[in-house]
């Protein structure tokens, strides 16, 4: 497999229960994922609105196919396992081929509106494109709102129950959410989800910090997606390192 896709894997969902199946279980109004038709944002959500995965939604033919972390995958198929009951569906984390890589790829570079080839990561096109990846170790840290779910297409409003939906459309009722995803801009450097950033100069009369989500070093920066309800700050600083917010 080419670099490009490295850490991703496919879960298919095939069956004829398929889309009323991952209609209850996923953020996403399932109904849009058409053969030939766009990728779709989407999460998986507990009962408590709490994301547990992140992932690409889109249809081919008689199947639904859900991009996302290797491990997610995994985890996600075991997941939704335990909603199957009686619904006819099937459960299938792919392994990639030659024709699978391509078919991603290009789909990737059309979807994520990024300068991507084929030796981009996808992990950096989808931090470039302002899209966080929620894995292993940030599993229910963070709700749709918090991770801009709401803002990048990825919760359907008119659909109907779904695991986690009381707490989204308690939250959207509520008005704009308190904490928000930016994204931040520094010298490269290595930083771990959940790392915690600082405001700079860092002021005297609040103690509010930045969450990182998720992050990429691309070309001579450092990208990174953090949580933070100061979504005017200028700096963040971290060690050494220093990091400008960029324009949303």
């Amino acid at each position: 497999m080419l670099m490009a896709l490295k850490g991703f894997q496919i879960l298919e969902v095939a069956g004829p229960d398929r889309a009323s199946f991952l209609q209850g279980q996923l953020t996403q109004d399932v109904r849009r994922a058409q053969a030939d038709g766009p990728w779709l944002r989407t999460a998986a959500l507990t009962p408590q609105g709490r994301v547990l995965a992140t992932a690409w939604l889109w249809a081919e033919s008689d199947r639904l196919r859900l991009l996302l972390d290797s491990a997610q995958a995994a985890f996600l198929k075991t997941h939704l396992s335990t909603y199957v009951l009686r619904s006819k569906v099937t459960l299938t984390v792919l392994d990639w081929n030659d024709a699978l890589v391509e078919r991603v790829q290009a789909e990737a570079k059309r979807h994520l509106r990024v300068s991507m080839d084929s030796q981009t990561p996808l992990a950096h096109a989808m931090v470039l494109a302002g899209y966080a990846e929620v894995r292993e170790a940030t599993r229910e840290h963070f709700t749709a709102h918090q991770l801009n779910l709401d803002l990048l297409d990825a919760i359907g409003f008119e659909k109907g129950c779904y695991t986690g939906q009381e707490i989204v459309v308690r939250t959207a009722h509520r008005g704009q959410a308190k904490r928000r995803l930016v994204t931040l801009r520094g010298t490269p450097c290595v930083l771990a989800p959940l790392t915690v950033l600082t405001p700079h100069p860092a002021p005297v009369d609040t103690p509010e910090t930045a969450i990182v989500v998720d992050s990429a070093t691309i070309a001579a920066h450092t990208l990174v997606l953090a949580l933070t309800s100061l979504t005017e700050q200028e700096t963040w600083a971290w060690q050494g390192s220093r990091f400008q917010r960029l324009p949303a």
